[in-house]
């Protein structure tokens, strides 16, 4: 039984009201297009995670602390509560860095896609259902970030367990069949419940929180919605009254915040990365494979690199430190980024695992960075990059890219998911299985039961 709230115009009723009369056939083809290349990207990288220490740890853990059988946990094949499964595939689908990242609202998928299937295989849900309810979760997401970024950024407050708690708890209400009364107290109590900082990249190598707040952001706004479903009540004002989550983790309240609910749908403007580390590197990454595509240089010729960039790529300045002490740093790091490609050709983890090679470190000590005037302007439509290098013989090898590859405007192909997807799986399983859950993935709003979907995920 859920408690009604009071029907006003404020940021809680208007968002609960958009979400509970969301349909499948209100979405537009765009839409449910990222809805199946999300959820296939982001069981990739959950597999890619749980074959990791922290992964397996994340398994272990709910399998014993959530001990139950009404969801799989992702690679590992034994079941967990759904709280259990929602986080530890959240920890999972975060660890390798490889999850979406839409341009204004951030990582996203790693908190809402763990917790839509674990509610999904617990309750056989279908996969319109499940699409349905991650077209909501991206649009509280995208009414909430892109509008506290720049103070969270300023305060170090990390958007996945802050905007992911508001985000995850929209969808859970949705998928447990709130109706709109729930579905406002599910995410007003959740802002209550909203954390997390980013303390993580200063202490990169010394600490699990990066990822554990994506799993923390499933379960807290899973525990909302049940909250919700039971009575319990959330301020009305949690989002924009004086004390609101907009004043406390913000500059304030504008009801023009949300003139975007509604009318398009976040999900169809999602992102793909095509690379490890952090998505402010990318534009680089791009730009350094863009030049050694041209042809062939040695790095060893290299006397300088320049990279220019907008703001949120070139600060703080561990973005650009020319020499990062720990490869978590390294995967921030602008200078780390362009020094890795030219000696490796690519940004994968396994890359990044190499910063410290004498040659990479050279490169990078060659590393200038600077805030471009022309692309800071252009920040957030665009997240460009310029890219250039000087050789021993005087040239200038210069690139520049408008959108990263993976963004909506240069976006992968169904061959790149595909090699990604086969890349961070691995041998965990067969390509059988793999093609099974790639087939399952392409055909998602057709799926009568989600639950087939994650059970192929479990290894053999």
């Amino acid at each position: 039984m859920t408690v009604t709230m009071e029907r006003t115009t404020n940021a809680v009723a208007r968002i609960a009201d958009h979400a509970a009369q969301l349909h499948f056939d209100q979405l537009d083809p765009t839409s449910v297009l990222r809805a199946r290349q999300t959820v296939l990207d982001t069981l990739g990288t959950t597999l890619g995670g749980y074959q990791t220490v922290l992964g397996k740890r994340s398994a272990d853990f709910a399998a014993s602390f959530h001990a139950g059988d009404a969801a799989t946990l992702v690679g590992d094949g034994r079941r967990s509560t759904v709280e259990g499964a929602a986080f530890a595939n959240a920890v999972m689908s975060k660890h390798l860095g490889m999850d979406d990242s839409h341009r204004t609202a951030g990582h996203v998928a790693a908190e809402l896609v763990p917790l839509a299937l674990a509610l999904g295989e617990a309750r056989r849900l279908d996969g319109r259902t499940i699409v349905t309810a991650l077209a909501a979760g991206y649009d509280v997401f995208d009414a909430i970030q892109p509008n506290v970024k720049r103070y969270q950024r300023e305060k170090g407050l990390d958007h996945k367990g802050q905007a992911g708690t508001l985000a995850s708890a929209v969808t859970a209400a949705m998928l447990m069949g709130l109706d709109r009364d729930g579905i406002a107290n599910a995410l007003a109590l959740s802002m209550d419940m909203a954390c997390g900082t980013e303390q993580y990249v200063y202490d990169a190598g010394k600490c699990d929180t990066k990822d554990l707040l994506a799993g923390f952001a499933a379960r807290n706004g899973l525990y909302a919605a049940h909250l919700a479903a039971h009575g319990f009540q959330g301020p009305p004002g949690a989002l924009d009254g004086p004390y609101g989550y907009y004043h406390a983790f913000g500059d304030g309240y504008d009801p023009s915040f949300l003139d975007g609910i509604g009318r398009r749908f976040a999900l169809a403007d999602n992102g793909f990365k095509p690379h490890a580390g952090c998505r402010h590197v990318h534009g680089a990454v791009d730009v350094a494979q863009i030049i050694l595509g041209r042809g062939p240089i040695a790095h060893q010729d290299v006397t300088a690199i320049e990279i220019g960039s907008y703001r949120g790529a070139v600060t703080p300045d561990f973005r650009i430190d020319p020499n990062p002490p720990t490869m978590g740093l390294a995967g921030f790091s602008l200078p780390a980024a362009v020094a890795v490609t030219l000696v490796r050709g690519g940004w994968y983890r396994e890359d990044i695992e190499r910063y410290a090679d004498p040659e990479v470190q050279r490169l990078m000590k060659l590393t200038t960075c600077y805030l471009d005037a022309e692309i800071e302007a252009a920040y957030p439509a665009k997240n460009g990059t310029v890219v250039r290098i000087t050789t021993k013989d005087g040239r200038v090898h210069e690139g520049r890219v408008e959108y990263a590859k993976g963004e909506p405007e240069n976006m992968l192909s169904e061959a790149e998911f595909e090699a990604k997807f086969r890349r961070l799986v691995g041998t965990l399983l067969t390509s059988a299985r793999v093609d099974a859950v790639m087939a399952a993935c392409a055909r998602l709003e057709k799926l009568d039961d989600v639950g087939e979907l994650v059970r192929l995920t479990a290894k053999a």
